[in-house]
């Protein structure tokens, strides 16, 4: 379930699914470093959103937990 006041958040989130950076070092496997900031502040004023700082605060928790499990 989605809160209605995160909903904006998780709709940019899912939009930019495709947008991840990663980090490849020598010889290893690719890191997730988190969705590209172009991308997200691109996607944020193609879906007209209004507090686009709040909204980029909200994403980089729904970010965090994503890269959390992603690292594992």
């Amino acid at each position: 379930m989605i809160w209605p006041g995160n909903a904006t958040a998780f709709e940019v989130f899912r939009e930019c699914a495709s947008q991840w950076r990663y980090l490849t070092p020598p010889m290893g496997k690719p890191v997730p470093m988190g969705i590209e900031r172009t991308q997200l502040e691109s996607t944020l004023r193609m879906l007209g959103v209004e507090d686009m700082r709040g909204t980029l605060r909200k994403i980089q928790h729904i970010e965090a937990g994503a890269l959390e499990v992603m690292r594992r």
